[in-house]
């Protein structure tokens, strides 16, 4: 858990963020806004060497002191080319930049090869088209997660169903979202073999790891192929309970289409025994 504190001086419209993390320890920032909604900031914390939003300038000074930081962000520029927040606008404030970092790198779908060879370099570890594979797939594992957990909160929100029944089922839906790439869509539709996951050892010489492998892999290209000519939930529909043997059953719960459009499954294992009712 990380707690921040925020402090202002008013006179040079300079904010200071203090973040206490109970593993990380004490870090802050000092940033200034320009009128014309561009940023300036310091950091204390060592570089994550990601490429920065335009408009959003971030300077790494991992261990300086406050008076020190403090020093250089006044010498960038006049005083009076940058705004004053007030005091109850910055939560508002803060939350807004931090939403449209985040949805710029969303956008990118995550760090690209360079931003992760960098990081590589940085953290002294060899960068292999495999460690590229598994920092990207997390990643983008990551942003679709986000996505379906507004989808599915926007469901909640839709439907008429106890906290009880809600709570039951929720585990087991699934948001089958328009932003879906094809590793997201086939991880829920063949889910024996996943690429690079963090705890497994690509063994190519085990004849059953390699065939689930071939046969991922040609399904990833049929669908990524499908999602040229057809949307993530189309793609789902026509693939869900094609195979009869599965062990998953899927059933249709509806759709939302704010904040953005998504099906909404719920996932059943067959080999279940029935549950109680409710």
């Amino acid at each position: 858990m990380t707690v921040m504190t925020v402090y202002v001086q008013r006179e040079t419209n300079t904010y200071a963020i203090v973040y206490g993390h109970g593993i990380a320890g004490i870090s802050f920032d000092l940033a200034r806004q320009f009128e014309d909604g561009t940023t300036l900031s310091y950091a204390t914390i060592q570089d994550h060497v990601m490429d920065q939003m335009p408009g959003r300038s971030t300077r790494f000074l991992p261990g300086e002191n406050p008076a020190d930081v403090y020093e250089q962000i006044c010498r960038y520029v006049q005083i009076d080319r940058y705004i004053a927040i007030s005091d109850e606008e910055f939560p508002r404030h803060f939350e807004k930049m931090y939403a449209e970092e985040m949805d710029w790198r969303i956008e990118r779908r995550g760090p690209t090869e360079a931003e992760i060879r960098r990081m590589a370099e940085r953290d002294e570890i060899e960068c292999t088209p495999a460690h590229i594979l598994m920092v990207q797939t997390m990643w983008r594992d990551a942003i679709s997660q986000f996505f379906s957990d507004r989808a599915l909160k926007a469901c909640r929100k839709s439907i008429q169903m106890s906290r009880r029944e809600w709570e039951y089922m929720e585990d087991d839906l699934v948001a089958i979202h328009e932003r879906m790439q094809a590793e997201q869509l086939l991880q829920f539709l063949d889910d024996d073999y996943y690429p690079m996951q963090p705890d497994e050892e690509d063994d190519d010489d085990d004849p059953e790891y390699t065939e689930m492998k071939a046969r991922w892999n040609t399904q990833l290209n049929q669908i990524r192929e499908e999602l040229t000519q057809s949307s993530p939930q189309d793609i789902f529909r026509a693939r869900a309970n094609q195979d009869p043997s599965t062990e998953v059953k899927w059933t249709f719960q509806g759709a939302v289409e704010e904040p953005l459009k998504a099906d909404i499954w719920l996932r059943d294992y067959n080999d279940d025994e029935d549950d109680d009712d409710f």
